[in-house]
């Protein structure tokens, strides 16, 4: 059964890295969940594991508005969301 750690559960980075199947964060805005998942993934090395995170998606009726920040989440078009999870 893979195990998800929630939080650093009182351990170090480096032993959830070695010792979980994910890490499950806590919502941050984006730059800085760009940043934990780059350090997750440098941690996890040569067998990168999922790095999750839950968020609220607003998705607006036209597909082409741009994503912008909300509490906990974004607001966007369903085009511009494909394009942010890509660049990621």
């Amino acid at each position: 059964m893979p195990i998800a750690v929630a939080g650093h559960a009182r351990q170090s980075a480096e032993w959830i890295a070695r010792n979980a199947d994910a890490s499950l964060n806590y919502p941050r805005p984006l730059g800085a969940l760009r940043l934990r998942a780059r350090e997750w993934w440098e941690l996890t090395g040569d067998a990168p594991r999922p790095y999750l995170t839950p968020m609220q998606l607003d998705l607006t009726r036209d597909p082409a508005t741009p994503a912008a920040p909300i509490r906990l989440g974004l607001h966007t078009g369903s085009r511009p969301r494909r394009a942010s999870a890509r660049d990621g």
